[in-house]
């Protein structure tokens, strides 16, 4: 926000904020207002943060019996709230349950801890699991109540789980291998605290030892690394291949996307661990690191949904398909990603639900998540990416949206290619222009515009 309020507000004499400072859109007034509701709802909401309760450890009989098998309870504070449970009342205790956020708090899914009841029995068996809450987006881990259903029975005593040993939940790997780990870790402290027993032993270090070793952050390492020498070159040839290889590689491959729910995530406190998920943390890093050197390149270059829509408006474009709406309404829809980022983190910050950043079909597609209104919203953005150059980026996407602001840094910029704004078909015109996402496309103008129609030639008769 420097930049803009500075050229605003300030005498024009420091050359580094009046250059970043022209403004892209005509409505300063409805500009300042949302920087002002969305910087208020956000300070509010983290004191509100502060005086939240604390996460659930309680629990009636009735659930604890449908988790344990149990008839009778006992609860016992120390030294973490939980309970043993028996046939009858001052039985010999047979089973002991427990939140994991009593056992386990430091266990961390892909947004934070995820609470579960665990219950075991004295021989090590898992009685059962209950999934209690997280942060975890919805959509991410929609069947995690009968995934967890599966693992009642499996065999504490002698190993912990692991997902070597049983399956995970389908397209949330992290999410699975931390409520593996927390499932251990609450039945080693249940067990000690009810029977003094150690269940669940898990071999030290072996899943984050695995996750730095893994295939999938070395192929992203490498990926990642390449952007910088095809970037710098300026080809368009280059970055068409490197374009198809991010969507191959991690759209559809590892489904490894940065979106407004990890922008969400972290304004809330929400993450993962850095041993948890690294390959996940070095894509937030570049997208990071290369916003504030380059502006956002990312959107340009490495999001593997705007890949997909990149190759469907050249097809919209060799098909003689493309369109381009009036500079006037285009200016008024290209704005409105940025209303739709306001209103969505003013309604997560107000609720501190993330299922309202969940509608953004790049989250989705993917990992083949769609359906209902979800699948509606990817088929028109797609089917309207042949018609408009990259629909969902130019107008829709609030991450995008979000990025877009890194343009008034670009502290590097002077080391990228020059772009030629006279070839630019989205209006961009200026250097520092909050909007310009980066495709290089000005660069050599072979995608530029409305391709011409094909001249009819007369007939030629023998």
């Amino acid at each position: 926000l420097v930049p803009v309020l500075y050229a605003q507000f300030a005498p024009r004499v420091v050359p580094f904020l009046r250059v970043r400072g022209a403004r892209a859109f005509p409505w300063p007034g409805l500009c300042g207002a949302l920087m002002l509701m969305v910087i208020s709802v956000f300070l509010w909401s983290m004191l509100a943060r502060g005086v939240s309760p604390g996460p659930r450890v309680h629990f009636d009989e009735a659930t604890l019996e449908a988790v344990s098998g149990s008839k009778t309870f006992a609860l016992k504070e120390t030294p973490m709230p939980h309970y043993l449970g028996g046939d009858a009342p001052g039985a010999v205790p047979e089973t002991v349950s427990l939140a994991s956020m009593a056992a386990a708090p430091e266990v961390r899914g892909y947004a934070g801890p995820v609470n579960l009841l665990v219950a075991v029995d004295r021989e090590g068996a898992l009685r059962g699991v209950r999934y209690i809450d997280s942060d975890e987006t919805p959509s991410y881990i929609a069947g995690i109540e009968q995934w967890l259903a599966g693992l009642a029975g499996e065999d504490l005593s002698r190993a912990g789980l692991d997902l070597d040993r049983v399956d995970g939940l389908s397209g949330a790997t992290v999410t699975s291998r931390a409520v593996l780990r927390a499932i251990n870790r609450t039945a080693q402290a249940g067990g000690q605290a009810a029977f003094g027993r150690r269940f669940a032993p898990e071999a030290s270090g072996r899943a984050q030892a695995d996750a730095w070793r893994s295939p999938r952050f070395w192929i992203t390492l490498g990926l990642l690394a390449l952007f910088f020498p095809v970037y710098l070159s300026g080809r368009e040839w280059a970055r068409l291949v490197y374009q198809a290889a991010v969507l191959g590689v991690l759209g559809l491959g590892l489904n490894s996307l940065a979106t407004e729910i990890d922008l969400v995530n972290l304004s809330l406190g929400h993450w993962t661990s850095l041993t948890g998920d690294p390959q996940h943390w070095l894509l937030l890093g570049f997208v990071a690191l290369t916003g504030l050197a380059f502006g956002q390149v990312y959107c340009g270059y490495v999001c593997p949904f705007g890949a997909l829509q990149e190759f469907l408006s050249r097809l919209g474009r060799a098909l003689y398909l493309r369109s381009y709406p009036e500079r006037p309404l285009e200016t008024r829809m290209r704005f409105l990603k940025y209303l739709i980022l306001a209103v969505m983190l003013v309604a997560v910050w107000l609720s501190g639900e993330t299922l309202w950043a969940t509608f953004n079909p790049m989250q989705h597609v993917f990992g083949g998540h769609l359906g209902g209104w979800l699948g509606a919203i990817a088929l028109l953005s797609l089917l309207g990416s042949v018609f408009y150059y990259r629909f969902w980026c130019r107008y829709l996407c609030p991450f995008g949206a979000f990025l877009a602001l890194s343009n008034k840094l670009a502290l590097l910029k002077r080391y990228a290619p020059r772009r030629r704004f006279e070839h630019c078909d989205l209006g961009v015109r200026e250097e520092y222009d909050v909007d310009c996402i980066h495709c290089n496309r000005c660069l050599t103008a072979r995608d530029f515009g409305v391709r011409p129609p094909r001249k009819h030639l007369p007939s030629r008769r023998t």
